[in-house]
């Protein structure tokens, strides 16, 4: 009866420091030290932003279903009860991932769903239970680390490091490790950064992209403005300057085709230090806008 009801619960995770943080900030004190790349979700900030605004008003009647389905079922709403969601893994198969979700939760109601999923399992754990169950042919583990934090994922060991990490009894990430997380933009929404050296190939048939060692990305809202910023670190500086080359040759392209005002175009400035580049995007609200219907346009065209 209850085989799928969580599955939706991991698939929004899956579409993210030791001082106080605020509301939906990622938190690398949560995160394992052995993770290779992490996604972040401010949804928080996401639910109070102007774009976030814009994204939940344009839910089509499919989506609004669900929602209310999901908080019948769960006496929880996505959208407005979670703060954030974070993703993580120690490989380059996405599969292998645990989610956070930070939020408020009806624990007892959880628990329960779990409880009368098909095959449900408990797993013992010195800190928190480990409820177990098989969702569409494949076995799930969640806990709920306290009242406002689940971990949930398909992988029972990353599951209980990442619950070890939340307990303080396993190494967290150090945030002097991310690449470029200093020179992170402010009010971020979405952060996500990935160690591509220690993942190995990912099957990319691009030795310009092969020699990129490690990414950073953040993307927020602030004042009317939407505030972008990446970070590469690449094997070697002439990999650095090659990557700039190659960036500022797609912006020449779009300028040419003129297809995206000047102005979307001047929003971009990029910087070469060593052996890497960062990119930093300051744009209007009104003009992220026109940008997004010049790509619709453009799609639409294609197809």
């Amino acid at each position: 009866m209850h085989r799928s009801i969580l599955h939706p619960l991991l698939a929004l995770s899956l579409a993210l420091p030791s001082a106080p943080a605020a509301p939906g900030e990622f938190k690398p004190s949560e995160t394992s030290a052995k993770a290779t790349w992490f996604a972040h979700l401010n949804i928080d900030r996401l639910r109070n932003s102007e774009v976030g605004k814009q994204l939940i008003a344009g839910l089509d009647g499919e989506a609004e279903r669900n929602l209310r389905q999901f908080e019948r079922m769960l006496n929880f709403h996505p959208i407005d009860d979670l703060e954030s969601a974070t993703v993580y893994g120690t490989s380059s198969d996405p599969e292998e991932a645990v989610a956070l979700l930070r939020g408020t939760f009806d624990t007892e109601r959880l628990t329960g769903v779990a409880k009368d999923s098909d095959a449900y399992q408990p797993v013992a754990h010195p800190k928190s239970t480990i409820h177990s169950w098989d969702d569409q042919g494949k076995r799930i583990y969640a806990t709920i680390a306290n009242d406002r934090l689940i971990i949930i994922g398909p992988e029972l060991d990353l599951l209980r490091t990442a619950t070890d990490v939340v307990h303080g009894d396993s190494p967290p990430l150090d945030p002097e490790t991310i690449y470029g997380h200093a020179g992170a933009g402010p009010a971020p929404i979405i952060v996500a950064s990935a160690n591509l050296g220690a993942l190995g190939s990912l099957n990319i048939d691009s030795k310009l992209v092969g020699k990129v060692k490690a990414i950073y990305i953040s993307a927020g809202e602030l004042d009317g403005k939407l505030l972008a910023y990446a970070a590469l670190r690449t094997a070697d500086p002439r990999s650095a300057k090659l990557v700039d080359q190659m960036l500022h040759g797609v912006l020449a392209l779009a300028e040419v085709s003129e297809q995206v005002p000047p102005e979307v175009i001047e929003a971009f400035k990029t910087k070469l230090d060593g052996s890497g580049i960062s990119v930093n995007v300051s744009l209007s609200l009104k003009k992220f806008k026109e940008l997004v219907a010049a790509l619709e346009k453009t799609a639409e065209g294609l197809k």
